[in-house]
């Protein structure tokens, strides 16, 4: 009688609980043009929002965004079929103006990068664009926490560091949106919000 009523609060409690957070399944199906992406930016002792409004999301990326005061910078981002299959090396994301990136990439990794965290549990990355020198990432897995439409979400992601402890980047484990969760090289980000429209 006992296992019983432990069986039926499992399904008729667990269902109700587990349906207030949003799933992995969740994050890919908001993946989409016109989603809004919300980072809080601390940058030089100032702190903005950097809003990322999706155009294309898929084998190529296309996004136009802005930061709020006291910023105010605005810029569309495109990356292509190549940088999004095969770039090791990330795009400043607060560049100013239209960027058409085909050896980097910018809010998202490439599936080369994904990969590579997947197979070895390591990424050599250049983190300061396609000149730069690369660096050795080390991962650890970890729930990186956000909302999505107003929904918490909890989605397991890499926590990757350097070996010299300079640069971090987390990234939701998705193979489809590998999205940059949030990133510590000089400026610093982190993904507070997914909203569609």
């Amino acid at each position: 009688m006992k296992l019983l009523y432990i069986l039926l609060l499992i399904c008729f409690v667990y269902p109700a609980t587990a349906q207030d957070f949003a799933t992995l399944d969740d994050f890919e199906k908001v993946m989409k043009p016109g989603t809004i992406l919300t980072y809080d930016v601390t940058e030089d002792g100032k702190q903005y929002q950097w809003k990322v409004k999706l155009v294309k999301v898929g084998n190529e990326l296309s996004y136009t965004w802005e930061t709020t005061t006291p910023s105010l910078l605005k810029g569309t981002t495109s990356v292509t079929a190549n940088g999004m299959a095969n770039a090791d090396a990330l795009s400043k994301l607060l560049a100013t103006g239209t960027a058409t990136l085909d050896k980097e990439v910018a809010l998202l990794i490439s599936k080369k990068m994904f990969d590579e965290v997947s197979t070895t549990s390591q990424l050599s990355l250049r983190v300061n664009g396609a000149a730069d020198a690369a660096a050795v990432f080390s991962n650890t897995i970890a729930e990186l926490s956000f909302t999505i439409n107003d929904k918490p979400a909890g989605i397991q992601g890499w926590e990757l560091e350097d070996n010299e402890k300079k640069y971090k980047l987390s990234v939701i484990e998705s193979y489809k949106y590998p999205l940059i969760y949030s990133l510590d090289a000089g400026v610093s980000l982190r993904l507070v919000s997914i909203q569609t429209q």
